[in-house]
């Protein structure tokens, strides 16, 4: 039997092998060997307590048929002892027939009409079959079936039904046993025989560690192109059948018991399961919350990892990726029709997976097909897996990252956090961003968030319980970028909040997602059309959300593309409530909220805190123009909807529906609305007012409003009022102002000269500031230094009325007096604007004798200007400015007034 072994494996090239006389003799005594009685004979005396013990082993030796004994009781050498005689016995013997198939009987019984058909039953391979060199070509007989199984695969879903269901089996079981042990697989033992020198030389063989190894080490470049060819022909074999794969099913053969991840039953086992079904399975078993304290034992876990990393670099152990994306690795891929290096054919296909052309995109079929490799190999549990991601990582890794390497799942979001920083490599972004593309829509990939938000996922975003669907009896599709849509959703939601734990995970990936729109599926599916038209030029990846919210908000955007104005609103107003989903905001300006906003910057949720902040510092040193132009960006697009401003949407959403639900989202038609209703209660006695919180909140944004100062998007600051004054903003070079207020204060000084719209709008806003003094910016911009000094117990909602005190007026500094001597101009033009001296003569007003339709007070006042002269009007406002005049400056006062 050694002098056999030795023959057969001699040579390494047909120069070395046995001459054709010497080789004829080896097959004829092989033949005489394995297939009559002596066979028989030597079995029952080497294996005769084995025999005894297993009367189905027993049974292997009353088989008559040529190579049929040989080929049953070879079935049983797993179960007997590695140091026992039989297993020795029975392991040579198989050595011997595995170099000729036709040794094994009932291979060549059910399978003859298949190698008849494809023609493998020649003893010499086929010239153009990959090159291959083979000593000994008896034993290309099943490999040459192979080869056209493997070709099968682009085309047909069951590459194996080819064969029919008999010999399906004889070859799948064939295959197992030669993957248990190198020296069985003869095209594969001679073609690799160097490599395994090389590569694999102290791994001993058997348990298919050896076809492990050299698979761990098929993209090295010294690896013979013979021997990685065949391997990929294995690869996509055990892709096919799991029991191929020998350390896994060894390894964790308790787990797959404990997890029921075997075939349970015949119509299970005939189906193979595919390699990919039992690692989700075991994935599943160890995530299920019953299982928790009993977790895959070291050597499984380690096999586990490495049959993931396997599945990761070699796309045809993933037999759905080899028939749906069939062409499209033709097309883009793999232009040699191999195996690209270290797993870049399924990087490759993943690229395509996110491409917005569509004439580069993968069919539906391909994309399901990567997604279920991408989860297999369950990147986010161990980013160490995909070889192309942590080799084009490696220097961020090991530089920026490594202080946050306590788990690959650490490191990993680490990486996305520097996604565009300085320290980021192009490569690198490229294909992290490939692979978060795929986290985004499965929300299980992400470990910490399955282990945080398992049970709310199912409860309430109708997620599966499973973290695979293979068992999955009522085929429920798992909605992946919906759960995670209602979970960010829910995250923000303050009535029916998530669990602290769950919500808080939730709102940390979403940070870190938002930095593309690609990463939030439900934005960039719904937003695809709108994207290509507005954001397809000039604008990177990382500024697509903010193209987006700067259009979102026209007429045509609306009309257009409603679904993904829907979808860009919601974010917006998680970005309003949460200023850290502002990715570009918060990295451009981190020197200004460290300076002045770190109080609000370690919250949770910072409610809007944090861009409030930013906004009270616009003029602060650490500002700088890219940080402004972000803040003028967020500025903008709450000035155009109320609902954008968190603090002020929260505090006056029950009066603006009481009050203003006329305006739709209009804020500076809210705000001139809410104003009146403030107006109406504090001057004219009305009994409606607005909430404490709502008051605080208007003047907030009132005085955002003022103190906008995007010279390129004036306008949008209050677009109704914009539109009305637009001749006269032009005519008076308003629009030369550097702040929205600045704009407003020169329509201010030309009044009289404004038409009636305008006029209209101007007196809003001087009817605003006069009833609360403190929303008069420009007022309390220029004369804070004297309100200090003079009116510092003074109430700041009517601080002018101190400041036009006659023993103040004249020491005020000259800004501050020329302010107040405008304000007191206006008050002299409108009682309105006098709203001490109507509050102080409501009484007076109300008893004058008017008709009774003009009985309240407003309406008075209305009717009196309406009926008298206008010289009468002008001697009654005069009167009024000169109340709180005293007589020893009524000469500065009347000049004043211009009179």
């Amino acid at each position: 039997m050694s002098i056999l072994e030795c023959l057969q494996d001699a040579g390494v090239s047909e120069s070395a092998t046995l001459s054709e006389q010497c080789e004829q003799v080896v097959w004829e005594f092989k033949v005489k060997i394995t297939q009559d009685e002596r066979f028989i004979t030597a079995a029952k005396q080497y294996c005769e307590e084995e025999l005894k013990g297993n009367a189905a082993m027993q049974t292997c030796t009353t088989h008559t048929q040529p190579g049929f004994a040989l080929s049953c009781l070879i079935e049983f050498t797993k179960n007997v002892t590695e140091t026992s005689k039989c297993h020795a016995f029975l392991a040579r013997t198989e050595r011997l027939a595995f170099s000729d198939f036709r040794l094994v009987g009932p291979f060549i019984t059910k399978c003859r009409s298949v190698l008849d058909q494809f023609k493998c039953n020649v003893l010499t391979p086929d010239p153009a079959h990959k090159g291959v060199r083979v000593a000994h070509t008896q034993g290309m007989a099943l490999e040459c079936i192979l080869d056209k199984v493997v070709k099968n695969a682009k085309t047909q879903a069951d590459a194996l039904a080819i064969l029919g269901e008999e010999c399906k089996h004889e070859v799948l079981r064939l295959a197992e046993m030669q993957a248990d042990d190198f020296h069985l697989d003869r095209p594969l033992f001679f073609a690799c025989r160097q490599d395994r020198e090389r590569f694999c030389k102290d791994v001993p063989s058997g348990q298919g560690k050896v076809f492990e190894c050299l698979m761990q080490n098929r993209n090295d470049k010294f690896m013979d192109t013979q021997c990685g060819n065949l391997l990929a022909e294995r690869a996509y074999l055990m892709g096919r059948d799991y029991r191929m794969a020998h350390p896994l099913t060894k390894a964790c053969q308790p787990e797959l018991t404990r997890y029921k991840c075997e075939p349970q039953n015949q119509i299970e086992a005939a189906a193979h399961f595919h390699l990919a079904w039992i690692l989700l399975c075991l994935e599943n078993g160890a995530n299920q919350p019953e299982h928790k304290e009993l977790q895959p034992s070291k050597e499984c876990a380690h096999e586990m990892i490495t049959h993931r990393q396997m599945m990761m670099q070699h796309f045809r152990m993933a037999p759905e990726l080899v028939l749906n994306c069939a062409q499209e690795i033709d097309k883009w891929c793999s232009p040699r029709g191999d195996i690209e290096a270290e797993g870049r054919t399924l990087h490759c296909l993943m690229e395509h997976a996110e491409s917005r052309n569509e004439s580069q995109k993968l069919s539906a079929q391909c994309l399901q097909a990567v997604q279920q490799v991408v989860k297999v190999a369950d990147i986010g549990r161990n980013y160490k897996v995909d070889k192309v991601l942590y080799g084009s990582c490696r220097a961020l890794i090991d530089g920026a990252c490594a202080q946050d390497a306590v788990s690959e799942t650490a490191t990993l979001t680490c990486l996305m956090r520097n996604v565009d920083s300085p320290d980021m490599v192009p490569d690198c972004e490229k294909r992290l961003l490939e692979v978060q593309y795929f986290m985004a829509r499965d929300w299980t990939l992400d470990p910490a968030l399955y282990e945080a938000c398992h049970g709310e996922a199912v409860s309430r975003c109708s997620a599966l319980d499973n973290w695979h669907q293979q068992h999955n009896t009522d085929n429920t599709v798992d909605r992946g970028p919906q759960v995670l849509a209602c979970l960010y959703r829910s995250a923000y939601d303050e009535k029916d909040p998530l669990s602290e734990k769950c919500g808080t995970q939730v709102r940390q990936l979403l940070h870190v997602r938002a930095v593309r729109v690609n990463l939030i599926p439900e934005i960039e599916d719904a937003c695809r059309d709108a994207l290509s038209e507005f954001c397809s030029h000039n604008v990177k990846p990382s500024e697509e959300m903010m193209c987006l919210q700067n259009n979102f908000e026209t007429d045509n955007f609306k009309r257009k593309y409603a679904q993904c104005h829907g979808e860009i609103t919601k974010f917006t107003e998680m970005q309003a409530k949460d200023t850290k989903l502002n990715n570009l905001l918060t990295r451009a300006c981190k020197p200004v909220i460290s300076a002045h906003c770190q109080q609000f910057a370690f919250e949770d949720i910072d409610h809007g805190d944090v861009l409030e902040c930013l906004v009270n510092n616009k003029d602060s040193k650490e500002m700088t123009s890219k940080c402004r132009s972000y803040v003028n960006h967020f500025e903008l697009i709450s000035l155009r909807d109320y609902h954008f401003s968190y603090k002020f949407q929260k505090a006056c959403a029950s009066d603006i529906q009481e009050n203003c639900r006329d305006h739709q989202n209009d804020k500076g038609e809210i705000i001139r609305c809410l104003s009146e209703v403030r107006f109406e209660h504090k001057v004219l006695g009305a009994q409606k007012d607005l909430t404490d919180e709502c008051k605080k909140q208007l003047k907030v944004a009132y005085l955002q409003q003022e103190q906008f100062d995007d010279k390129e998007h004036m306008a949008d600051a209050d677009p109704k009022l914009s539109q009305k004054c637009s001749k006269e903003i032009v005519h008076f070079k308003c629009n030369t102002a550097e702040t929205f207020e600045d704009t407003i204060e020169c329509l201010r000084l030309n009044f009289e000269s404004l038409g009636p719209e305008c006029k209209s709008m101007i007196f809003y806003r001087e009817k605003i500031e006069a009833v609360d003094n403190s929303m008069d910016d420009e007022l309390q911009k220029k004369c804070r230094y004297d309100i200090g000094k003079f009116c510092a117990n003074s109430d700041a909602e009517n601080v002018l009325e101190c400041l036009t005190n006659t023993k103040i007026v004249r020491l005020l500094q000259r800004e501050c007096k020329g302010v107040v001597k405008e304000r007191m101009q206006e008050s002299a033009r409108d009682v309105r604007l006098r709203p001490q001296l109507l509050t102080s003569c409501r009484k007076e007003a109300e008893t004058l004798s008017m008709p009774s339709r003009f009985s309240s007070f407003d309406r008075n006042l209305r009717r009196l200007r309406q009926t008298t002269t206008p010289d009468y009007i002008k001697f009654q406002t005069i009167l009024a400015s000169c109340v709180t005049f005293v007589d020893d400056n009524a000469e500065f006062e009347w000049d004043v007034l211009g009179v």
